[in-house]
């Protein structure tokens, strides 16, 4: 939250910290900043610190009574000093301990070179693209394999995770090696003793040394400089010898600050840590003194254990350090990392002031975008408010008084503050220019609401304050739904803007309107719930009539003063229901359906509302609530935001009180069956049970159909369970068509305010089938599922079926199954909680730099490119409707002609009949004149074949009426506004078929140059290929939609639209597209992160079989969006979609292929082993098999049998009898000579008996070894037969464990009709995955491959990524984490899935989003990394290799208290002194008969209607922004970097503002005269939109004015700062600039773009042209608006001197008017004009000055209303 004027802040400059460098704390370092030694472990003798003790006072001091004794300061002004310990022997450094001996591995252990050849280009090449870590663990391999002698060694795993890699140490430098000294090299690694210690083990020539850090930092000081940056370190920073302490900083006492209480203290653990350190560290001075080795190595460990655990005292090296019996030391690491530690919990997020929280409760009648505050709250939290001429009297009311509303404190500009309940007079009060007031917080003021948890954007938003009383905050009900909140207990939070930048920000982007629509699912987030709902809908009942008393209520709630005539006169008057909610309706179209049920008008279940007139059906959820094209979506697109909050104020107001009259309840008779239904339910009971008996009967009988994948008792459970579920929503169906109309839980059900149809069959009939883990209740007993059932009882009941209602009553059994059914729930609910939390703030982390670029651009803090286009449209997610039907690929040829093409004879000229029955005869007769006429409309029909065929072959065809389409405009509902509200009802239109494609193609040149680029001209066409082609990609699919919909003969014959109407159209829809473009600076990574973080919480964490649908294993919910962001290479269950070539896509040739590809082994179909002593062949003791010997023996021929003899002697007597399943064998069409042969292939030494028929019943495989064993046969038999088994491939895939048949859709056209069929094709789903293989094929029965490998895939990303590359993976992984989230019905827009796919994929390789990918990366600098994981290895690893942070991310700028480059600070805007040159002195302003200055007398009204004058977000164009001379300088930066030459945009100022019972407020310009995202400007290549700027308020001190950054809001903002001496009004939207205006003294000069000058016109002005039309020219005489635009003449009073400070004052010009077409109103006998006419001469409104007049009328000051003829 900005901070207010009236925080206590230092009056220090400020400076903004560019960058940070990271380095090591260096010996020589250490020792200059320090400010004394170390040397005494006491810290106090006779009460005062010991000098040189370590509370040293020349460290600082937390003690009141003793001054620093280097700064002289007491405490708390001394800042606090460090000193230092010089250690008697160099230690190791924990935390880069792994860095060690990384370094150790690369050089030589004797002279300290690197253990490579520089020379060779190889080296250089392979490091070229890697620095700090990475670099040296390259730098360690490669010297690996320059040894010569290689033998392995222990794979290191370093301290805090850094990942050591394997060094094979070998005798010598290698053979190619050049340098060094020759020496053999010792194998180097961690030393593990008994004891946990830090030291090297060098391992030379079968000798161990232990190398100490003596020892080590003596090699790694020979390294040299050269090495160590080939190694990634920089040595003026850190050199490797820096890694090993020889002096231990110690902090001040103001980081280890004692505690005193009751006279007693106690010091700080790291005190006593540091206490420890030197105390062994002067022992071990001692010992080396003593020269007695026991004693040094001890007194080593020890001291070299204490330092380690002072850093990181929860490392794996050292047990922990504890302070006492139960608490462990909190080292430095501890204070560093974690959600409470100094980064998370004090950087990142800090404790605010102005802020409240209470308990929440509900309030119907408070307007939707307020909130409630007690009178309590609003007393004690403030508003600063400056004092100047204009509030002065109002803030001084404020100050003086006792009682609410009041002040609390005031602050003076020389730093004192008043605390105004301390005065015993407050009437005395006085009050200064440039004083501060901290006011009460009054009705009206903005603040800022937030639930926690903060999923999404829509849980932190703006409420206008109404104060009341009672001690909760009050919430409108329609508000709860984005915060997720209700009224049991919640509590919330509120804050109050402290500045007016803040306050601001909030009214433009953050208050409640602007946040109906959610960027999520595109769709409102608010809407009507609960009672209001229920009212709407008993309301709106065809039943219900009103009398005269009841409406007339009403319309007071409504403020209505005009009643529509009654639907019945007599006897009596009445209004119907509709009636009333139509007075609430604004002018909108709205034909929707509720679902399920009939489209028959005569029973009322149509909705329609015409020209805002309810004319039929009941007000539904899905007509008023939070749904996709609901009447919420209808009014935010048509009418705005500030619209639908009317909306939804009136109708809770108007059925509350509905309500309140008529009344609703629930009782128990609502809750009891009659006997019909009773008895209907009992009819569908006995038939599901009757059902579930011949199932249990097939399944016995085994002749039920198994399953694909399944067993016998798989197959069972799905069929019962599958027969249970549909019995219980057959049952809720029948239960609410059975209930009588009135019902209350119907009424319910029907509104959507509460329940559905299962929960009245539950209450009343039976509550059915508990499943846990979408299964049936397991067995938890042995063979049962309680002791009340018999063994093995399968049925219905035992099973977790419930046959009562909750109005009957549960029997005992039921309620324990049902208690098991909802305790999965809650520990499910438990359980995800912590999980999903987890995943969005790794979103958040990974995608938080993506933003919205000024050209257009998707890119991340360090300027690389995401997306060239946003989204791959350039469309604001919120902005986006859905739901439009797209029946152009579905039209065969036929229906194109009749839809699309005129009627021509056989020579290629019009017929006849063209046009005859919806063409004017007079176009009719144009048309035929012209030939080329005929060719123009050819082409047309031509382009909608060629758009046919381009979605056929792009889109996903599923259904003519599934196929819609999510667009920024609907142009269907603005055909039928066109055709309702300015078209004729005629027969015929008047427009020519040639004007309507001219004018259709003109659009979509149009909508072009709405998108913003660096390479656009100054005639608007774009010169550079790759810009061209991106926004022709994005708009491709909405001009083909535009198209088929605008086609000529369509307009004509269809529509029947007018010029008038035509023309209304397209003006229309430009418009609504240019508001739908994404703001430049939208933070749109963190918005996709929430998007997909946020639905999270509604999935399941349970991965479940889905028995009945599929047999293929499948990870759902949480754990698979886990796998996908993690990109885990071992996915628990990947599976691949195999397509087959035909004839293998029918279903029987795909059961062949399903065989042919599943991996099977002689393992799987072999039912049981035998081992049997036979030596006799011919006469077998196994009776079984004498048969089949018998007959194999007959068919032999006699020297076959007698080779056969001799084997069989020779070999082992004892015979491997192997049983197979006949099934699998019959399923997998397995050949038994295959079986022998694939036996054979693998193991030769066994000799196959018998077993080969086919056409047995008994399959057996007889086999015995070749050679005889003797009696070790049976044991070695065991051991080799299931090996050998497993062994044997038969057929399939390796890796594919089942195959499963599925059938999908193939749309084919018929070349003949063009008519597009669906024809079912299958395809094989496999559990487990072999994609390599899969493209490889499989050869089918006619010897070619069947599998499809074009549209083959696997779900698993990473083996994709490596086959396919790293586009294959994108758009797998964009498949799949759709597929995650609509399996739960969430369906995302597609943007937010782009951003998070490409910020994934954006280098080339797959990065996780986790620690092992966003801390891996190169393009985050060390601050944002170490904000999320891992924070003290980052901080190391940034340290030891000279990291340098550039301070671009987010993170980076909120730890260093900078405002974050994206949003409202992707730019700076800096006020132009020399302009401040000309001001007029403001003491002058106020003078006795001088000109009224209107910007001085807005101030109080202001601050009172800041709503009127401040409408919109950036995307919202409300208004046209104006600025005074006072130019401002747009410095933004492109490419990470600011402009050259900033540009100064100047036009006249111009504030619109009306009368109002005296008082002169502001007024929003005209909507259409605002556009705010367009390029206007463009200088040195590059371009920036001017109306993108934002105005600037002043500082506190008179002539002082301050920089500072705004929102990028393109209107002029009103609100004024009333703490300044002078008062500026800035944006830079430039105004309709001539080139031919007359140069006036007062005129001002675009920088750059030519000598282009504006005149300041202070009486009479023309209106802006939109600034996307106006484009910069240095040819003088060239206009600059693009097309004539309407124009009003606007009063504009004149500037003059006003009171003790500056304005702003010009001469008195006429206005230049040029443009012809403009409609005006005069007031005061003025006339009004629609017609043309010639106002290119110089013109004067007929309205006098303000000197001879009256203040001016509303529609004198420029209420005028801009309209294209």
């Amino acid at each position: 939250m900005s901070g207010g004027a009236a925080l206590p802040v230092s009056q220090m400059e400020l400076h903004k910290v560019n960058e940070v460098q990271f380095e090591i704390f260096k010996e020589r370092q250490i020792k200059s900043y320090a400010v004394c030694l170390v040397e005494h472990a006491k810290s106090y003798e006779r009460g005062r610190p010991v000098r040189g003790g370590i509370n040293d006072l020349r460290m600082g001091t937390t003690d009141f009574e003793f001054a620093c004794e280097t700064c002289h300061r007491k405490h708390p002004e001394c800042p606090g000093h460090f000193g230092y310990i010089e250690l008697a022997e160099p230690v190791f450094n924990i935390g880069v301990f792994d860095l060690v001996l990384q370094v150790l591995k690369c050089v030589c252990k004797t002279c300290g070179a690197l253990l490579l050849n520089t020379r060779e280009q190889d080296v250089h090449k392979k490091l070229q693209h890697m620095t700090g870590l990475n670099r040296l663990r390259q730098v360690a391999k490669m010297a690996e394999a320059k040894c010569r002698v290689s033998t392995s060694t222990e794979d290191d795993m370093g301290i805090d995770g850094f990942d050591s890699a394997p060094f094979n140490g070998g005798s010598g430098m290698g053979p190619g090696a050049t340098r060094g000294c020759g020496a053999s090299q010792p194998r180097v690694s961690r030393f593990y003793g008994i004891y946990p210690t830090l030291v090297i083990k060098a391992v030379h020539e079968e000798q161990d040394a232990e190398w100490h850090a003596d020892k080590v930092r003596q090699v790694l000081d020979r390294v040299s400089d050269d090495d160590a940056r080939l190694m990634g370190f920089d040595p003026q920073r850190c050199h490797p010898r820096d890694l090993v302490l020889t002096v231990l900083p110690v902090p001040p006492p103001q980081v280890r600050p004692a505690i005193s209480f009751g006279g007693l203290r106690s010091d700080d653990e790291l005190t006593h840590q540091i206490m420890s350190i030197v105390k062994r560290n002067n022992q071990l001075r001692r010992d080396k003194e003593s020269d007695v080795q026991a004693a040094i190595d001890r007194s080593r460990a020890l001291l070299q254990e204490h330092v380690a655990t002072y850093f990181n005292n929860a490392s794996t090296y050292y047990k922990p350090t504890k302070v006492n019996d139960t608490k462990k030391l909190k080292s430095l690491t501890e204070r560093l990392k974690g959600k409470y530690g100094r980064l998370r919990g004090n950087l990142m997020g800090k404790r605010v002031d102005f802020s409240a929280r209470t308990v929440i409760t509900g309030d119907p009648n408070i307007d939707v975008d307020e909130v409630g505050v007690p009178f309590s709250v609003a007393m004690t939290l403030t508003f600063p408010e400056r004092v100047n001429t204009v509030n002065k009297k109002r803030l001084t009311e404020f100050a003086r008084r006792t009682v609410y509303p009041s002040a609390n404190y005031i602050h003076h500009p020389n730093g004192t503050i008043t605390k105004l309940a301390l005065l015993r007079d407050r009437s005395k009060v006085t009050l200064n220019i440039g004083d501060v007031v901290e006011r009460h917080v009054i009705n009206g003021d903005v603040v800022l609401f937030n639930r926690q948890p903060t999923l999404h954007r829509m849980s932190m938003m703006g409420h206008r304050v109404r104060v009341l009383n009672y001690n909760t905050f009050r919430l409108n009900l329609s508000c709860t739904t984005p915060y997720n909140a209700d009224f049991d207990g919640d509590e919330m939070n509120l804050h109050v803007p402290q500045s007016l930048l803040t306050k601001a920000e909030l009214i433009e982007m953050m208050m409640v309107p602007k946040n109906f629509v959610s960027p999520n699912k595109s769709a409102p987030c608010m809407g009507i719930v609960q009672d209001s709902l229920l009212g709407s809908y008993r309301l709106t009942d065809k039943d219900t009539f009103l009398d005269k008393y009841f409406v007339q209520s009403v319309a007071l709630w409504l403020d209505l003063w005009q009643l529509p005539i009654p639907a019945i006169l007599k006897p009596r008057p009445l209004w119907t229901g509709k009636q009333v909610f139509s007075l609430i309706l604004p002018e909108v179209n709205h034909p929707a359906t509720p679902q399920d049920r009939p489209p028959f008008p005569h029973n009322d279940s149509v909705v329609m509302i015409r020209r805002g007139q309810l004319l039929c059906g009941p007000i539904t959820k899905s007509i008023v609530g939070a749904a996709p094209g609901s009447l919420i979506h209808v009014i935010f697109n048509e009418h705005g935001s500030d619209e639908v909050a009317r909306f939804i104020n009136g109708v809770q107001r108007v059925t509350t009180f509905f309500l309140l009259n008529f009344g609703f309840s629930v009782g128990v008779q609502d809750t009891v069956a009659d006997s019909d239904t009773l008895r209907q339910m009992n009819d569908v009971l006995v038939k599901t049970r009757r059902n579930v008996e011949k199932i249990g009967a097939a399944a016995n009988n085994r002749t039920l159909n198994r399953k694909a994948g399944m067993t016998l008792l798989q197959s069972f459970e799905a069929d019962v369970n599958s027969a249970l579920n549909k019995c219980r929503e057959e049952a809720a169906k029948k239960a609410l068509s059975n209930v009588r109309r009135t019902n209350s839980f119907k009424v319910m059900i029907e509104a959507g305010s509460k329940g559905t149809d299962l929960n009245i069959c539950q209450i009343a009939v039976f509550v059915g089938q508990q499943n846990v883990a979408g299964s049936r209740i397991p067995f938890g007993f042995r063979r049962r599922t309680l002791p009340h059932f018999m063994l093995d009882d399968y049925g219905e009941t035992s099973r977790g079926m419930a046959n009562r209602g909750y109005v009957e009553g549960l029997k005992p059994h039921e309620f324990f199954f049902h208690t098991m059914a909802g305790r999965e729930g809650l520990i499910d609910t438990a359980v995800k909680t912590s999980d999903t939390g987890y995943l969005q703030r790794k979103l958040i982390k990974a995608l938080e730099d993506v933003h919205a670029a000024y050209d257009g651009t998707v890119r991340n803090a360090n300027d690389e490119l995401i997306q060239f286009m946003y989204g791959e449209d350039g469309l604001d997610g919120a902005r986006i409707e859905g739901g439009q039907l797209f029946p152009l690929p579905f039209r065969d040829d036929k229906e194109m002609e009749d839809t699309y093409k005129y009627e021509y004879d056989v020579d290629g000229t019009f017929s006849g009949k063209v046009g005859g029955n919806y063409m004017d005869p007079h176009v009719r007769k144009m048309l035929r004149a012209d030939p080329q006429n005929v060719r123009k409309l050819q082409e047309e029909y031509e382009q909608l074949t060629a758009d046919r065929e381009w979605s056929r072959k792009m889109l996903d065809l599923e259904d003519r009426d599934k196929l819609k389409l999510n667009l920024p405009v609907n142009p269907g509902r603005l055909i039928q506004n066109a055709r309702s509200t300015m078209g004729k009802r005629s027969q015929v239109s008047n427009l020519s078929p040639i004007t309507i494609i001219d004018h259709v193609r003109k659009l979509q040149e149009d909508l072009m140059k709405l998108f913003p680029s660096y390479h656009r001209g100054g005639d608007g066409y774009i010169r550079n290929t790759l810009s061209r082609e991106r926004i022709e990609s994005a708009l491709t699919l909405f001009n083909v939609h535009l198209r088929q919909l605008l086609a000529s003969k369509r307009v004509l014959k269809e529509y029947k639209l007018n010029d008038r109407a035509f023309e209304y159209l397209l003006k229309e829809i430009r418009t609504k597209y240019h508001q739908s473009l994404t703001t430049p600076g939208e933070n749109i990574g963190a918005i996709a992160a929430q998007s997909c973080g946020e639905p999270a919480t509604q999935m399941t964490l349970n991965t479940f079989h889905n028995a009945g649908i599929s047999s293929k294993n499948v990870t759902l919910g949480v754990p698979r969006l886990l796998e996908l962001l993690n990109v885990s290479r071992n996915q628990k269950h990947a599976s691949m979609t195999v397509s087959l070539f035909p004839p293998y896509d029918e279903k029987r040739n795909a059961q062949k292929a399903q065989h042919l590809i599943e991996y099977c082994t002689l393992e799987s179909i072999t039912r049981r082993i035998q081992f049997i002593y036979d030596p006799d062949p011919r006469h077998t003791v196994v009776e079984a098999d004498r048969d089949i010997l018998e007959l194999e023996w007959n068919v032999m021929d006699e020297s076959d049998a007698e080779l056969r003899i001799q084997e069989v002697v020779a070999g082992s007597p004892w015979v491997v009898r192997l049983e197979l399943d006949v099934d699998m064998v019959t399923d997998k069409a397995l050949d038994m000579k295959d079986v022998k042969q694939a036996i054979l292939r693998v193991d030769e030494s066994y000799i196959i008996e018998t077993g080969m028929a086919n056409n047995v019943r008994q399959r057996t495989i007889r086999m015995r070894s070749r050679y005889n064993e003797g009696a070790d046969s049976i044991p070695q038999l065991k051991r080799e037969i299931p090996a050998l088994l497993a062994r044997v491939h038969l057929r399939g895939i390796p890796g594919v464990r089942r195959a499963l048949l599925k059938d999908t859709t193939e749309f084919t056209v018929d070349q003949a009709t063009g008519k597009m069929s669906g024809n079912k094709i299958w395809a094989i789903d496999t559990d487990g995955t072999a994609l390599r293989r899969a493209f490889i094929g499989v050869v089918g029965e006619d010897g070619k491959n069947i599998i499809n490998a074009v549209k083959t895939s696997s779900n698993k990303v990473p083996e994709v990524c490596s086959l396919l590359g790293i586009e294959a993976a994108r758009s797998k992984m964009l498949t799949e984490l759709r597929e995650a989230y609509l399996a739960y019905g969430l369906n995302i827009n597609y943007r937010h899935y782009t951003i998070l796919v490409d910020t994934i994929c954006q280098h080339g390789y797959l990065m996780a989003v986790s620690r092992s990918g966003i801390n891996r990366s190169d393009t985050s600098g060390p601050l944002m990394r170490c904000s999320f994981e891992e924070t003290v290895k980052v901080l190391m690893a940034a340290a030891s290799f000279g990291e340098c942070d550039p301070v671009r991310g987010v993170s980076a700028n909120l730890v260093l208290g900078n405002q974050a480059r994206v949003g409202t600070g992707l730019f700076d805007l800096v006020l132009n002194m020399a302009a401040l040159q000309q001001a007029v002195p403001q003491a002058e302003a106020v003078a006795p008969g001088k000109d009224v200055n209107v910007y001085h007398s807005l101030g109080s009204t202001l601050q009172q209607n800041i709503q009127s004058s401040i409408a919109y977000r950036p995307r919202d164009h409300d208004a046209t922004p104006f600025v005074n001379n006072a130019s401002l300088f747009l410095r933004q930066g492109f490419g990470g970097g600011s402009s050259s030459a900033p540009v100064t945009a100047s036009a006249p100022y111009n504030p619109s503002t009306t009368y109002h019972g005296g008082r002169l407020e502001a007024s929003a310009v005209h909507r259409s005269q605002a556009y705010s995202t367009s390029p206007a400007l463009e200088y040195g290549g590059r371009e920036a939109s001017a109306s993108q700027m934002y105005s600037v308020m002043s500082s506190a001190s008179a002539f002082n004015p301050v920089s500072t950054r705004m929102s990028s809001v393109a209107h002029s903002y009103s609100e004024y700062s009333e703490a300044s001496s002078y008062h500026l009004q800035h944006s830079v939207a430039p105004t309709s600039m001539q080139a031919s205006l007359p140069r006036t003294d007062n005129s001002m000069t675009m920088q750059g773009i030519g000598s282009v000058s504006v005149p300041y016109t202070p009486h009479a002005m023309s209106s802006a042209a939109p600034p996307s039309q106006v484009y910069a020219s240095t040819e003088v005489g060239r206009s600059h608006s693009e097309d004539s635009r309407s124009q009003s003449a606007l009063y504009v009073p004149t500037l003059s001197p006003t009171h003790a400070g500056y304005a702003i004052r010009g001469d008195e010009p006429s206005t230049h008017r040029s443009d012809s077409n403009v409609m005006w109103r005069e007031a005061g006998g003025g006339r009004e004009q629609d017609e043309e006419d010639d106002l290119s001469t110089n013109y004067m409104p007929t309205a006098k000055t303000p000197q001879q007049v009256a203040p001016p009328t509303a529609a004198e000051f420029g209420d005028e209303e801009e309209e294209e003829q």
